[in-house]
């Protein structure tokens, strides 16, 4: 007796789809392509967006909070909500730098998945700088301008700033501020003035007021005593000077009100 044996049907389409090359690659591949899968969802659902961020001064000095602040604000502008993948820390050192004026170096470092570590090196008020009667700067040491300030009553305010701060007053109107090599608006005369400060509290003394006429730079101390020195001469000759002078001073316990460095021979007044 003949036996009618059914063959099992198969399935021709779901054969041939698997056979299908691009199908046949992706079984083969496919842990990567649910990584891939895994972490297109993570972009699209906002993981790997700046989220957080951490500000450390790299002298291990407290950050002043109005740079806090400018800082707060460029982060809230520029990079917070931004792709974690989508930029260069890079640019963004360069426009910070560029941004913040009181920023002397910074170093941004990406932390996944959605943080950066923040690490600045700042530049510290040293002076007030009064222009003209007209313009109030706060400067650094190196003579960079941080800010603009006393708008109003201009000449008292930024005698009175200088004050509560502890700062010295430096005052002229023979300079303005100009952009230097490194894109911040400066005082670049303060560059030698700074060395001359230097030298001077080197000895001890703590200076008042600094001004600048027709580039003779007179330092008052804040004992009422005042040294000179010509912004036109060899600057670093009449520093030679005010060292072996300032030497004998000291250990000679010399009384002077006035000393003139302009001169081959120190004037001394008492």
């Amino acid at each position: 007796m003949d036996i009618d044996i059914q063959k099992q049907p198969t399935n021709h389409l779901k054969d041939r789809i698997l056979r299908f090359k691009p199908v046949a690659f992706v079984k083969k591949n496919l842990p990567i392509f649910i990584v891939l899968l895994v972490f297109l969802l993570t972009l699209l659902i906002g993981i790997w967006n700046i989220k957080k961020y951490t500000l450390t001064d790299v002298q291990g000095l407290d950050l002043p909070q109005n740079v806090t602040t400018l800082i707060d604000e460029y982060m809230g502008e520029k990079l917070i909500g931004r792709n974690y993948f989508s930029f260069s820390t890079t640019t963004y050192e360069k426009d910070m730098f560029s941004s913040v004026p009181y920023i002397k170096e910074v170093n941004i470092e990406k932390v996944v998945p959605d943080k950066l570590e923040i690490f600045v090196d700042l530049y510290r008020p040293a002076s007030t700088a009064l222009i003209r009667d007209t313009e109030c700067y706060l400067l650094s040491d190196e003579g960079v301008v941080l800010d603009t300030i006393c708008k109003e009553d201009t000449v008292n305010c930024c005698k009175a700033y200088a004050t509560a701060q502890s700062l010295y007053l430096f005052t002229s109107s023979e300079v303005d501020s100009s952009s230097g090599e490194n894109g911040k608006q400066e005082l670049l005369i303060m560059g030698n003035i700074h060395k001359t400060v230097k030298v001077i509290q080197t000895y001890g003394y703590e200076i008042s007021t600094i001004s600048l006429k027709d580039m003779v730079l007179e330092i008052a101390l804040k004992t009422a005593q005042t040294f000179k020195f010509s912004m036109s001469e060899d600057l670093d000759l009449q520093l030679e000077r005010y060292i072996a002078v300032a030497n004998r001073v000291k250990s000679d316990n010399l009384k002077f009100k006035s000393i003139d460095f302009r001169f081959e021979r120190p004037v001394l007044k008492n």
